[in-house]
């Protein structure tokens, strides 16, 4: 059997331009109650009274919440909604993001938490099962309490901060965690110990 790995080589190159002047927060994944896709949208709307312009908010994938986050979408300048992506599409949103958002109520293994590590993306989630297995709190992300929205912007506000206000150590986090994936969850390592 072979573990939920990410091909690590096709991320090789992921981080953010330090020039960049939006902070830039990426959801990928199925839009349903599992997901949090409910508490996405309260997230957003808490971030957008208590952050300002300087961050997005970026929303891929499809699922019964759709209509809810293309609404939200016109609502708030600051959320774009892409909708499905194919996987060429998706490297590119990984590319522009600086933290990953998984606010689900469930998980197994995180396949887009994997690959936005693998692209030295940090990640704030809920302390769940999946999600715990790859999030040390406070090493390569935030583990939150699940539905605490106040949390989770927090959270936001944290790494928001660290990035423009320390970006030489945000972006060595963002490298550690992606060194940190190659060592340990990556296809040539998986299928080698299999």
């Amino acid at each position: 059997m072979i573990p939920n790995d990410v091909d690590t080589k096709e991320d090789e190159l992921c981080y953010p331009p330090w020039s960049s002047e939006t902070f830039i927060i990426l959801f990928s994944g199925r839009l349903d109650y599992d997901k949090g896709a409910d508490i996405l949208i309260e997230i957003i709307r808490y971030a957008k009274a208590s952050l300002n312009q300087e961050i997005k908010f970026i929303i891929t994938g499809t699922g019964p919440f759709r209509k809810s986050i293309e609404k939200i979408s016109k609502e708030f300048q600051n959320v774009e909604y892409f909708g499905y992506v194919n996987k060429d599409v998706l490297k590119q949103v990984y590319r522009r993001a600086h933290l990953f958002l998984a606010p689900s109520r469930s998980e197994g293994m995180p396949l887009r938490v994997l690959e936005a590590q693998s692209c030295g993306l940090l990640v704030v989630g809920p302390r769940i099962t999946g999600i715990m297995d790859v999030v040390e709190d406070g090493e390569n992300g935030r583990l939150i309490v699940v539905n605490n929205i106040e949390g989770f912007v927090m959270a936001i506000k944290e790494y928001y901060l660290l990035w423009k206000e320390s970006p030489e150590e945000y972006y060595e986090m963002s490298k550690d965690i992606r060194r940190r994936i190659i060592q340990q969850c990556n296809w040539d390592k998986a299928i080698c110990e299999n």
